[in-house]
């Protein structure tokens, strides 16, 4: 019976009183042929000195007397067991249960409308902290000023007034001014993001170093790049930001003295004005290119630039014809290779291709991102290379990079002839 109501109803209707069982003696006959005894017993059960339910010839509790070799009595368990329990789940016995249950309810309910009420007053306190947040915002001193050109872009950002008016003076004097603010995000919310994202990373990447992401970052950078205004792409590069950093085991703390020796740094470096709003990506003056001296195929020298290889003579000779073939282009440098090169539409032959003396930045990412990848690679690609040595691999890498830097160069029309 489920209904705990009809139970209550059944166990209030039944006999009142302190329910109890016992054994009953019986005279009489049990069994047959040579097991045939005299006597038997039974249990009954009883409300007070009054018997309420008589067990005898019950096929749940009738109990017969057998005499073993010692002459003692052997008794029916389970009819004894059958009789101890109906007078223990007598109706006092079922109605304390009940009540008690009901009280039990009454308490969980009681707990559920505090943790509702707890619930809500955490909600307000959250709105009341928005709140204040949004009025210390609207209270505090400017993070810097933007400079707006005519179209409605920002031209560039600077960190007082005095600089936005210059800059907006110097260039021009119909761009206007606007301050902005930073409201950071309660640092608790920032960190369980980042938590969160660390427990996902590890889920799907597993144990890998910080090359992964940062190789991701320059994609990421370049979509950023192509719609500022999407806050998805800004997300996507501060997660790998936090990725390579975690990965690489640096801290925050780190990080910081880092920032604050490489602001030093560019403090002390000329930078040219901006244009368009946009700073430029070189200092005025760049030093003269360094070439490295030629070297022989020897396997001292491969180990000293490779150090976590283990060559073969033939992989020497490949790293030396590779270094002396590179050493020999920073010597070339922009010069041209013959008289055809001084053309201005130069014949190209077959198997050539027209391209820039200095990479674009387009260029240097493809060829950085060409480098295969446990991650971000196709399986059948990584595999290959996988499969190969230490100097194949390098050797590998170099034509990935060639390739992808090539294919990457800006297309200019030629005369092929």
């Amino acid at each position: 019976m489920k209904d705990k109501q009809a139970l209550r109803e059944v166990a209030e209707k039944a006999t009142k009183g302190e329910w109890w069982s016992d054994v009953v003696e019986t005279d009489g006959e049990y069994g047959e042929g040579e097991d045939r005894v005299s006597g038997y017993h039974s249990y009954a059960v009883y409300v007070g000195h009054e018997s309420l339910l008589d067990m005898i010839n019950s096929t749940a509790a009738c109990i017969h007397t057998e005499w073993d070799h010692d002459y003692h009595m052997a008794w029916d368990e389970t009819a004894k067991r059958n009789a101890e329990f109906i007078a223990a789940a007598n109706p006092a016995t079922v109605l304390a249960l009940l009540d008690e249950n009901i009280q039990l309810q009454r308490e969980k309910d009681a707990i559920e409308a505090v943790a509702l009420a707890l619930r809500d007053d955490m909600r307000q306190v959250r709105e009341q902290l928005a709140a204040a947040e949004r009025r210390k915002a609207d209270n505090q001193e400017p993070a810097g000023y933007h400079v707006i050109k005519e179209c409605g872009k920002v031209g560039c950002s600077v960190a007082t007034l005095e600089e936005a008016e210059k800059t907006r003076d110097f260039w021009n004097k119909k761009w206007t001014i606007r301050p902005y603010f930073y409201t950071a995000q309660p640092a608790s919310e920032r960190e369980r993001i980042r938590r969160e994202h660390a427990e996902w990373s590890d889920a799907t990447f597993g144990d890998v170093g910080p090359v992964g992401p940062l190789k991701h970052l320059s994609k990421e950078a370049l979509e950023a790049a192509a719609d500022p205004s999407d806050p998805l792409e800004w997300a996507d590069m501060q997660f790998l930001l936090w990725d390579a950093q975690r990965r690489m085991g640096i801290s925050d703390e780190f990080i910081t003295r880092a920032m604050i020796e490489k602001l030093e740094i560019n403090k002390s470096r000329q930078w040219p004005e901006p244009k368009d709003g946009e700073p430029r990506l070189h200092i005025k003056e760049q030093p003269a290119p360094v070439v490295p001296p030629a070297i022989e195929p020897d396997y001292e020298v491969i180990k000293g630039i490779l150090p976590t290889t283990n060559p073969d003579e033939y992989a020497c000779c490949i790293a030396a014809d590779m270094w002396n073939a590179c050493r020999a282009d920073m010597f070339q440098g922009g010069q041209p290779v013959s008289n055809r090169d001084e053309l201005s539409s130069p014949v190209i032959p077959d198997g050539y291709a027209l391209v820039p003396i200095v990479p674009t930045e387009d260029m240097v990412i493809n060829g950085f991102e060409s480098e295969p990848d446990p991650h971000f690679s196709d399986e059948k690609v990584w595999a290959e290379y996988e499969a190969l040595s230490g100097c194949r691999r390098a050797a590998r890498r170099a034509e990935l990079c060639w390739a992808a830097m090539i294919k990457a160069a800006p297309k200019q029309e030629g005369n092929n002839g």
